[in-house]
């Protein structure tokens, strides 16, 4: 798989804000709580456009994400998926739980 079914939960956690109200399976969505793939499909969770599919390299296009998500926690959540077998994702998950209790907390 271009992608480890069992992350998609974690990918969905750091994902951005409403995401629940977003991907409804609807409007060309996946459903927020199933992870697909598919070559063109634009209501997959991943995107695998027809011409990296027939080359067998280029890119893929996670359709998951919110325009309000942290840009370079998706990036390495992605890359240490992909590319390091979730060596990373803990890290980063607990990263962001913490970051996210300090923007919450009360500032004096």
């Amino acid at each position: 798989d271009v992608y480890k079914r069992q992350h998609h939960n974690e990918h969905i956690l750091l994902y951005g804000e409403g995401n629940e109200q977003r991907l409804t399976g609807k409007n060309e969505t996946s459903p927020i709580d199933i992870f697909s793939y598919g070559v063109g499909s634009r209501a997959a969770s991943i995107r695998i456009p027809y011409g990296c599919n027939e080359d067998q390299k280029g890119y893929l296009e996670d359709r998951r994400p919110a325009g309000n998500c942290d840009p370079y926690l998706v990036t390495a959540l992605l890359v240490s998926t992909v590319c390091l077998n979730g060596e990373f994702n803990q890290e980063l998950i607990d990263a962001y739980k913490s970051s996210k209790a300090r923007s919450l907390a009360p500032h004096h």
